[in-house]
């Protein structure tokens, strides 16, 4: 509305995401690979392990893309996209051709406080369980889909806009200096007599990886003064997956990256970059369906309890199982602020998530 009329021609993408089958097998099996006393341990399965045991038949995931597709071309091109283990489809479209899809959808501009981030999502918020009904998706379609991401699902400090946008400055933030010394110390790190030309090079399967939202950037510089100053190998980044470029370099990402790199000093490092309304069913789908990716992951963003919906956290729950049983580990914030989300109102139980 206002000055952000939505027009016909705007990109709308979004997911759909797909029951997944035999998750009682996985979560046995996923108990089995992580217990020492069970001949499984540590037997992770293959990405078209996991994908033979979660997806839909073929027919029936044919039978949504089919529901997706059959308007295209009427207002725009309707192109969609599986994701690695079939469990998501991914969808790109304009906003006519998604009130094609979603008869009910309701369409409106959101933006996230303290920047000029715009989104479009549906004008009431609603659980992805529940979804597919209000939004008018085939009856006969429900019984294979989880629920519809992207569309009713407004993230957090994202606020309706009626009106104008007020001009706003990009959030920014202090921090106190790292020592890597003493987390070496801590952690007992000790690099003697280790070979790390296997480590650094391209072909190496020794990998870490660090995940960073809101599209922010380390500074590649100050990384490289970090490691000369504490007396560190030269590790720079080897591969950054995702863009960069919207909020550009960010004091969080550059002291993830001098972390982790202070730590695992000869270790080759990729860094995962995602946007401000990604989630973490995005973040995994990216990691499982990219080459070579690493086996280890550090994550120090993170939300509460009460951004998420029970059904909506039960999927980021079953997606985080499928990594592990891949043989992944991923490494979440514990929380900067106690048991509540900023620390001010210890008045309630609001913990971090995941």
């Amino acid at each position: 509305t206002g000055e952000h009329q939505i027009e016909a021609h705007h990109a709308v993408s979004f997911k759909i995401g797909l029951k997944d089958q035999n998750m009682d097998v996985l979560a046995n099996l996923h108990s089995q690979i992580g217990n020492i006393n069970s001949p499984l341990y540590g037997k992770a399965l293959t990405k078209a392990q996991i994908r033979d045991l979660v997806t839909l038949p073929e027919e029936d995931i044919q039978k949504v893309e089919a529901y997706l597709t059959k308007e295209t071309g009427k207002f725009c091109d309707v192109v969609t996209r599986r994701s690695a283990l079939h469990d998501y489809i991914y969808v790109d479209t304009c906003a006519a051709q998604a009130q094609e899809i979603f008869p009910n959808l309701d369409l409106a501009v959101y933006r996230k406080e303290g920047t000029n981030h715009l989104i479009l999502r549906n004008s009431v918020l609603v659980d992805i369980a529940h979804n597919a009904y209000l939004l008018g998706f085939p009856h006969e379609l429900h019984q294979f889909i989880s629920g519809i991401h992207d569309v009713t699902d407004i993230p957090v400090h994202y606020t309706h806009i009626s009106e104008k946008v007020d001009p706003s400055q990009p959030w920014s933030s202090d921090t106190e200096e790292l020592t890597v010394k003493n987390m070496i110390d801590l952690f007992k790190v000790n690099y003697d007599g280790i070979d790390s030309s296997s480590f650094s090079a391209d072909d190496g399967q020794v990998r870490q990886g660090v995940v960073e939202f809101n599209y922010v950037s380390f500074s590649a510089s100050e990384l490289a003064s970090f490691q000369q100053r504490f007396g560190l190998p030269s590790n720079p980044i080897k591969k950054v997956i995702g863009s960069e470029e919207e909020e550009g370099q960010s004091v969080e990402a550059s002291l993830d990256v001098q972390t982790i790199t202070g730590i695992s000093a000869h270790v080759q490092t990729w860094d995962f970059v995602f946007g401000p309304t990604a989630s973490f069913n995005d973040v995994i789908e990216t990691i499982m369906s990219t080459s070579g990716a690493p086996k280890v992951y550090s994550c120090s963003w993170g939300g509460t309890d009460e951004q998420y919906t029970e059904s909506s956290a039960e999927s980021v729950n079953q997606d985080f199982l499928k990594m592990g049983l891949n043989g992944m580990t991923f490494l979440i914030a514990s929380g900067d602020s106690g048991p509540t989300l900023n620390g001010e109102n210890c008045d309630s139980f609001n913990p971090q998530y995941p």
